[in-house]
C-alpha cells in the first residue's frame, strides 16, 4: 500500500534507484527498462544497434550535428544512499586533478542493500569520470522513398544508434 504517493511517482522512484528506465511507448504500453538492459543493450560493448547515422551507402543521412567532448558531463566525486543506508562513496583521485572535484550525489534510493549503492557508486563513476563524444543534437530527414522510415519510425527509448562522422 502507497502512502503519500502516486503510482507513477514510486515506479518513476524505482526506476531512478535501479539507474533503469520507464516510459510509454507510443502504443500506451507501459516499459521498465533496468539497469542491466541498458548496461547490455545500450551502453555495453557488442550492444545491439538498432540504426547508424552517416554518409555512406545504407546509413541514415545527416546534417546540422553538434557534438560535444569537454567536461561538462564529469563527475569524480560520487555519493550514493538509500532509504535507510549509509552513504557509499566512489572518488577518483586522477580525474579530480584533471579536472577538480565535480560532485554527482542521490538520497532516499529505493535500493535493498548498502552493497547495491556501493555498485552504483562505482558504475558512476567509471562512466563520468572522464569526458566523452556525445551528440547533442542531429538533424535528419527522410521521406518515404528513402526506406529508412521503417527503422527510424520504431525507435523506442534505449535503443541504441551509431553516429559516423566523416568530416
Amino acid at each position: 500500500v502507497l502512502v503519500d504517493v502516486s503510482a507513477l511517482q514510486h515506479i518513476q522512484d524505482i526506476a531512478q534507484a535501479e539507474n533503469g528506465m520507464f516510459y510509454a511507448r507510443a502504443d500506451g504500453a507501459l516499459v521498465f527498462l533496468d539497469r542491466n538492459y541498458l548496461n547490455r543493450e545500450v551502453y555495453g560493448a557488442g550492444a545491439p544497434v538498432v540504426g547508424t547515422f552517416g554518409d555512406a551507402v545504407g546509413e541514415i543521412p545527416y546534417s546540422d550535428i553538434d557534438v560535444s567532448y569537454d567536461d561538462s558531463e564529469i563527475y569524480n566525486a560520487i555519493r550514493m544512499k538509500r532509504v535507510g543506508g549509509t552513504v557509499q562513496t566512489a572518488d577518483d583521485a586522477t580525474s579530480k586533478l584533471d579536472y577538480w572535484t565535480r560532485s554527482y550525489g542521490l538520497e532516499s534510493l529505493l535500493a535493498s542493500s548498502d552493497t547495491e549503492m556501493a555498485d552504483r557508486a562505482n558504475w558512476t563513476l567509471a562512466r563520468y569520470k572522464d569526458p566523452h563524444w556525445r551528440v547533442r543534437s542531429i538533424v535528419f530527414q527522410m521521406d518515404d522513398a528513402s526506406g529508412y522510415w521503417a527503422t527510424w519510425g520504431a525507435l523506442e527509448m534505449g535503443n541504441a544508434v551509431v553516429v559516423k562522422r566523416r568530416p
